[in-house]
């Protein structure tokens, strides 16, 4: 009898769980985003980007082979074939090359190194795949960078150049408890630029980085500026994934020269900057990146802002915050908003090591803020707070 009842039970596990999966099915979406655009060098970078489709589809990563096609005569060949014209179709490799695609060790997983082939005509197939782990989580709320293509612009650039997601032929796979599984397709977002370089909405004249007493020193300068809204300053600790860390106002429209000048504690070694340009119809383009080796202290790796509870935070309620220090002694909890301002600052006493400290928020708008951790011979990295009623 408990045989029997133990037997049944099993069956009745397995069909819940095989119901589960087709219930909850693993789906997911993919976009190609224009990240930069040079008009220096005469290059387009792109990102190949996937999420979750909702929150019950979220997955592991596994083997990904995406494909997609793209208009040729608007991207010149970086190795032109060898041989009389239209005898072998060119590999796509001589259109297309990767520019800081993510392989390696991620979330406990191995990828390896990608792949890019292609095919007669102009069908690219970008694939990755999963050596070992349970594989990068997907989530719903979140767009995750495969990789990035770099392509170069035909001069002159024909209207425009076109990436368009070939969704029959793309293949993702999901890991569910170590075993891949065929992911559905979701939406796919085809992407179109057109005259990138014909007008540019500013003519930057220089763009420099230099070190002040721990901070960051941002200064450029605009020849003319045609529908300027306003610049975003960005970082990056691996010249790859980049953050904004401040904003600064446009003068609109110009002929004349206008000079602008930004500070940012700089919060690790490695530092890389760059400038996104915002016109007043929301067309972006960006500078060039600067980098800068911050040589004001040693400890950016030891020491650090560790945990804040919860976030986000209500406006005017109280919040807890772990700090990591090498130091002993008076310290300032600094809190600036999204364009860099300060709007508070808390007096603290802290100890070297882990620090536990309870603090009041006051009554503030919601948004997005950046706590820091300041005194006298060290700072903190930036922590995001997200204050939210």
């Amino acid at each position: 009898m408990k045989t029997y009842f133990w037997k049944a039970f099993l069956i009745s596990c397995i069909y819940f769980f095989a119901s589960a999966n087709a219930l909850f099915s693993q789906q997911y979406d993919l976009r190609f985003v224009n990240q930069i655009t040079s008009c220096l060098t005469e290059e387009i970078f792109i990102d190949v980007e996937i999420k979750a489709s909702s929150v019950p589809e979220q997955f592991n990563l596994g083997i990904q082979n995406y494909r997609f096609n793209f208009n040729t005569s608007a991207v010149p060949e970086i190795n032109p074939p060898i041989g009389p014209p239209n005898t072998n179709p060119p590999d796509r490799s001589v259109f297309i090359q990767f520019e800081g695609s993510v392989s390696g060790m991620v979330a406990g997983s191995f990828y390896g190194p990608h792949t890019l082939t292609g095919s007669s005509g102009n069908l690219v197939s970008y694939n990755v795949t999963l050596l070992f782990g349970g594989g990068f989580p997907i989530t719903f709320d979140t767009w995750t960078q495969v990789g990035r293509l770099r392509m170069s612009m035909a001069d002159p650039m024909p209207p425009c150049l076109t990436l368009t997601w070939d969704q029959g032929s793309t293949l993702i796979l999901a890991q569910v408890g170590g075993s891949p599984v065929v992911a559905t397709a979701g939406t796919f977002e085809d992407i179109t630029i057109c005259g990138i370089c014909a007008t540019l909405p500013i003519e930057l004249s220089r763009f420099d980085v230099k070190e002040e007493n721990c901070n960051a020193v941002l200064e450029w300068e605009t020849l003319s500026e045609t529908n300027n809204s306003h610049f975003v300053v960005e970082v990056s600790e691996d010249g790859e994934m980049f953050e904004s860390i401040g904003e600064v106002e446009g003068v609109g429209n110009s002929t004349s020269v206008n000079q602008y000048r930004f500070t940012a504690p700089l919060t690790t070694k490695d530092n890389y900057f760059r400038l996104k340009q915002v016109d007043l119809n929301s067309e972006v383009s960006y500078s060039e990146v600067k980098f800068i080796e911050a040589s004001c202290n040693d400890v950016f790796a030891e020491s650090g802002v560790m945990s804040l509870f919860p976030n986000p935070v209500s406006s005017g309620k109280q919040f807890s915050l772990r700090i990591k220090t090498g130091i002993e002694g008076a310290g300032h909890i600094r809190v600036t908003d999204s364009r860099g301002q300060l709007v508070k600052i808390y007096d603290v006493e802290v100890a070297e090591g882990l620090n536990s400290l309870e603090l009041d928020l006051p009554e503030l708008p919601n948004g997005l803020y950046f706590l820091q951790f300041t005194s006298s011979s060290w700072q903190s990295s930036l922590l995001k707070l997200v204050i939210s009623d």
